[in-house]
C-alpha cells in the first residue's frame, strides 16, 4: 500500500494544517488546499477529477511557482525602468 503524501507547511506563515479538499465532482472538479493558519490558498483548475496526491504536490510546489513568477516580473519592470529612463534621456 502507497503512502499518502503529506502537504508541506505554509511556506507564507509556518503553520502545519493544511485542508485538501476539492469538491467531489468526477469532471469539473475542483481542488484545492488552503493553510488553516493565515488561509493562503492554491486551486486547481476545473477540468477533471484532482487526486490527493496531485493537490498535495501543487500545494507543495506552490512557492517555486511564486517565486518564478516574481523572477518574472521584476525583470519585466526593470526592463520598463530602463526603457523609460532611456526615453528620459533622449528628450523623448
Amino acid at each position: 500500500m502507497e503512502k499518502e503524501k503529506k502537504p508541506r507547511a505554509c511556506w507564507k506563515c509556518g503553520c502545519k494544517e493544511i485542508k485538501i479538499e476539492d469538491c467531489g465532482y468526477s469532471s469539473f472538479n475542483v481542488g484545492w488546499a488552503e493553510c488553516t493558519g493565515c488561509g493562503y490558498k492554491v486551486k486547481l483548475g476545473c477540468c477533471g477529477c484532482f487526486p490527493h496526491d496531485e493537490i498535495v504536490n501543487y500545494w507543495n510546489s506552490s512557492k517555486q511557482r511564486l517565486k518564478k513568477s516574481l523572477g518574472e516580473a521584476k525583470k519585466e519592470a526593470a526592463r520598463i525602468k530602463a526603457e523609460l529612463a532611456e526615453g528620459a534621456s533622449d528628450g523623448g
